[in-house]
């Protein structure tokens, strides 16, 4: 069974240190541009952690990211979504019931497609 968390980042300005070079070496881009970034790859828990945690010791991970630089600009505008997927070991399901109509059901923990 496997479990997702997901962040969305929020927007963040940044401003980039400019450092001060000799013979007056610009720091700052002279264009304006957006960057754009893609990661998929699986990462190592440790397996004591992920012991106590009832979790899988491996993980899928993605993240996707825009930037903007601006030009002759020390500012970077950027944003991002990342997920973090791990085998959930202590998967349970309850009964619930809804408010209004009274109707009960069981639910279970998040399974995945691929789980």
């Amino acid at each position: 069974m496997k479990t997702a968390l997901t962040a969305l980042s929020a927007l963040i300005l940044t401003s980039a240190a400019l450092a001060s070079e000799p013979g007056g070496v610009k720091t700052s881009p002279e264009y304006a541009g957006w960057e754009f970034g893609l990661t998929l790859g699986q990462t190592q828990i440790d397996s004591n952690a992920a012991g106590k945690a009832d979790i899988g010791d491996t993980a899928d991970t993605f993240t996707l990211y825009a930037e903007y630089y601006f030009a002759n600009s020390p500012w970077v505008v950027n944003g991002g979504l990342g997920y973090l997927g791990y085998d959930d070991k202590a998967g349970y399901s309850q009964m619930v019931q809804e408010q209004y109509s009274g109707k009960t059901y069981t639910k279970n923990s998040y399974k995945a497609a691929w789980a």
